[in-house]
């Protein structure tokens, strides 16, 4: 009795196990069913791209200098005796406007004496004159019908005489500027920057005395590697450089006056150098740190696709027309506002298509021929 029960029990286990392997194998195709139905399709946002012939620009950064920044030296040996307020760090000053003046004593002393020779030797070409008359006029009262030499005549003595005057002038100019340059003038209108003396200083001829910047005259220094030279506009001269500030905010307009032609020994770059014309916004100051769009050649038959379209390995992935991505590698030209320039792509085993559905965000999940839901959006290369 007691060894069927057992048999019984197991009986039931067993039949117990086979309806749940039966109802598994019953319900798994309609699982797999169920989650074909339910396949989950990726959204991909793409950009329509067509080539087109573009203008391009080359960009750069540089730092806006002053056209016009001296450092002023002394001129002459002395003490600081007045040293005017508006000789100060930060002022403006005026052309011509005296800043320092420099004990002159001995610049005065030199100048007299320079003046004084001058008039010594006024009064020896007077006398050297009234000689020549007057041996003129003796020769011609003796009636001798020889011709006079000069000697005779006082003329060589007339003439040393003259250039005596001419030296004498000349060092007589040569002190005055001495003179003058004991008081220390603005050679320009500008901003003080830096002074580096003192009242009742003693100064050295040579020795810097005061830092002067023109802030109203600005230029640029920009340095472009050789690829980037012979991309420049054909009419460069012509056309205008743009200063945009490091938001993208365009700051003014500058004009390319000069190409050096030459590389820089040092950076193994071209130099141009722009003139900077008056601030659309804000005026623009020395040592402001720009980015500098140069006119740029027109490219022929390229695409402009989104920067974020280009994936870490250098591939473009873009959706056929059954919505499949596919990819090809970027035959990259050139980047500019945020847009990647590219060669057109020869694309395999299909027509060649007047324009690419490109995806803008390629992801790591992408797979050749996987199915996508495409999402237009509109993107469009600035301009400034």
């Amino acid at each position: 009795m007691k060894r069927s029960r057992t048999l019984w029990l197991l009986s039931a286990i067993l039949l117990f196990f086979l309806v749940l392997v039966l109802l598994a194998i019953i319900e798994a195709p309609t699982q797999v069913e169920n989650l074909k139905n339910h396949e989950h399709i990726n959204t991909v946002s793409y950009v329509e791209v067509v080539p087109q012939n573009l203008v391009t620009t080359i960009q750069t950064f540089a730092e806006v200098k002053p056209l016009w920044d001296t450092t002023i030296k002394a001129q002459n040996n002395g003490q600081v005796t007045h040293l005017f307020d508006i000789a100060m760090a930060g002022q403006r000053v005026n052309k011509n406007q005296t800043l320092i003046k420099i004990e002159n004593s001995q610049y005065q002393a030199s100048l007299d004496e320079a003046r004084r020779r001058v008039a010594e030797a006024e009064l020896n070409v007077a006398l050297e004159k009234n000689k020549s008359i007057q041996a003129k006029s003796n020769w011609q009262a003796a009636d001798i019908t020889l011709q006079a030499s000069d000697l005779a005549l006082n003329i060589p003595q007339q003439k040393a005489a003259e250039k005596s005057l001419i030296a004498a002038k000349s060092q007589e100019a040569a002190a005055l500027v001495r003179y003058n340059n004991t008081q220390v003038k603005a050679p320009f209108a500008g901003v003080i920057s830096v002074r580096y003396v003192s009242l009742g200083q003693t100064v050295a001829e040579g020795e810097d005395l005061l830092q002067l910047q023109d802030h109203s005259s600005l230029e640029i220094e920009v340095f472009i590697s050789k690829q980037q030279q012979e991309r420049l506009a054909e009419n460069w001269r012509e056309q205008k450089a743009n200063i945009i500030d490091t938001d993208g905010n365009l700051l003014s307009h500058a004009q390319i006056q000069r190409n050096s032609g030459i590389l820089d020994p040092k950076t193994r770059q071209y130099k141009l150098f722009l003139s900077v014309e008056q601030s659309i916004q804000g005026p623009l100051t020395p040592g402001d740190f720009v980015k500098i769009e140069l006119p740029g050649k027109v490219v022929q038959n390229v695409m402009a696709i989104p920067e974020s379209a280009l994936s870490g390995d250098g591939y473009i992935w873009y959706l056929d027309k059954e919505d499949k991505l596919r990819r090809f590698f970027a035959s990259v030209l050139l980047y500019q506002h945020g847009f990647v320039i590219i060669e057109p792509p020869v694309l395999e085993n299909t027509n060649q298509p007047a324009s690419l559905r490109v995806a803008t965000m390629p992801l790591a999940s992408f797979l050749s021929s996987m199915k996508v839901k495409p999402e237009r959006i509109n993107v469009a290369p600035q301009e400034h």
